[in-house]
Order: structure tokens, then sequence, then C-alpha cells
């Protein structure tokens, strides 16, 4: 099995490939967590999604 890279937080908040405001990704994901790219993908959209259901 491929081992994927995890990320802290300032990493991904600062990275330009999520494609996500920085602020955001701030609000989102949690300071002592490590992410890869997909699950911080995941975690943004399942946000963004219960956002746009209490809107």
């Amino acid at each position: 099995m491929e081992k994927k890279t995890k990320f802290e937080k300032i990493q991904l908040v600062n990275s330009k490939t999520l494609g996500y405001p920085a602020d955001l990704l701030e609000a989102v994901l949690e300071d002592d967590m490590r992410y890869t790219k997909d699950e911080a993908r995941k975690k943004v959209e399942a946000y963004l999604c219960k956002e746009m259901k209490g809107a």
C-alpha cells in the first residue's frame, strides 16, 4: 500500500495546490492534526456542504 504524505495545517494553509482560500483552510483544519491533501479536501468539502444546507 502506498504511503501518503501528511502535512501540518500551516503547510496546507500556505499551499496553493488545494485550490481553497487560506482563511477557509485556517477555519476548517485543526491545529494539531496532520492531513493528506485528500483528507484536507474532504474535510473542506464536508464543511462547505454543511454550510450550504444550513443557508
